[in-house]
């Protein structure tokens, strides 16, 4: 008896999920199963892309996280933030359509597949856009990922080097007691995922902010837009969260099941992208990040000299990684880390604003 393929995706992408958390590597609710599913089908597993309706769910899920960050508090902070917001907008812009630009001329890319591949954005909302803006997937995927694990991976060390003394005690741990201590964490957060109550005071936040976005994401959904539950989600969520309403960012675990089906849809869809269209843009890819990271440097610079931000906030403010795994590095290492998260909110709402609406232009 052959189990149904839902039961298959969901083992192999938990199996992701559980070993790249316990070996510590980046977002491994995201990386996890991209990876794992990646690996499947190197071994001639063909898995079928995920049904349009799990697409809304988690399209819809995406925007009510994103959405629920643009509060009233974080709006009035961002005007105390004018100049390196403009700059985070400028630095966008100039990149996507500059090099985007780049392969639709020279390498005949589409215009969906060549903004959101040069956008400084994250491989996960530009992924699920990708998707829904019927790009191709696996070479979006190929140019964000490159990015972000060169992020991941440099950044850190370099951050390491910068502040060598505030980790001293980690010096000191061994990669087995490393081990050992992310696996009671992992049984720890699950029995206290097993034990937690849910009251009815404590609900309602939660609710009102899943009724409104699932609202905003039906309205996108119907409204025929590319990315219509995401963006009408998103902009609901936001658009109430502004006016004052006091919503909640959504429990932890629903954040984790969404980087796990943001990462599970992203591989399959991936995996469909011809291997010649991905050969086709290996040489732009390493060109386009090297001009990325030059220009970030850039950012860096500027933003030493026009903000009293410590260096390891400009660093992570001007790295091309995400929204998501930059939030992790400030919380981490930054003293700033609403400056980092809030630079990066700028640069996601600048395609969500300014980039997707072009592209929707060119495909309707």
């Amino acid at each position: 008896m052959t189990m149904p393929e839902p039961v298959i995706l969901i083992m192999i992408s938990l199996f992701g999920y559980l070993l790249f958390y316990l070996l510590q590597m980046p977002t491994p609710a995201l990386l996890g199963p991209f990876a794992m599913i990646i690996l499947v089908s190197l071994f001639g597993i063909n898995l079928e892309p995920m049904s349009n309706d799990i697409m809304v769910v988690l399209q819809i899920l995406l925007g009510i996280l994103i959405g629920c960050k643009v509060t009233r508090k974080i709006f009035l902070q961002m005007r105390g933030l004018l100049i390196p917001s403009l700059l985070m907008i400028s630095w966008t812009l100039i990149l996507s359509f500059g090099l985007g630009w780049v392969l639709i001329e020279v390498f005949q890319i589409d215009i969906a597949t060549a903004l959101l591949s040069t956008a400084p954005a994250g491989i996960a909302e530009m992924g699920i856009l990708a998707v829904s803006l019927n790009a191709s997937v696996g070479v979006v995927s190929l140019f964000q990922l490159s990015r972000l694990m060169v992020t991941l991976i440099a950044f850190p060390i370099i951050i390491e080097k910068i502040q060598q003394t505030k980790k001293e005690t980690k010096g000191k741990t061994t990669a087995f007691k490393e081990f050992q201590q992310r696996t009671r964490g992992f049984v720890a957060g699950m029995n206290r995922l097993k034990r937690y109550r849910w009251s009815g005071s404590g609900m309602l936040p939660h609710v009102v902010s899943f009724g409104i976005g699932l609202t905003g994401g039906f309205l996108g959904h119907l409204s025929q837009i590319p990315a219509g539950p995401m963006m009408g989600s998103f902009l609901l969520i936001a658009g109430f969260s502004v006016a004052g309403v006091p919503f909640k960012t959504p429990p932890s675990f629903v954040r984790t099941v969404m980087m796990l089906g943001i990462g599970v849809m992203i591989a399959l869809n991936a995996v469909q992208t011809p291997i010649a269209s991905i050969q086709n843009v290996l040489l732009p890819m390493i060109g386009f990040s090297a001009i990325m990271y030059l220009s970030a440097y850039g950012i860096y610079r500027i933003l030493r000299r026009i903000t009293s931000w410590d260096m390891i906030c400009c660093i992570l403010a001007s790295a091309p990684g995400g929204i998501t795994p930059m939030a992790l590095l400030a919380d981490e290492y930054s003293k700033n880390s609403t400056e980092v998260v809030l630079l990066h909110m700028v640069r996601l709402l600048t395609v969500k604003l300014l980039i997707i609406p072009v592209i929707i232009s060119f495909v309707i």
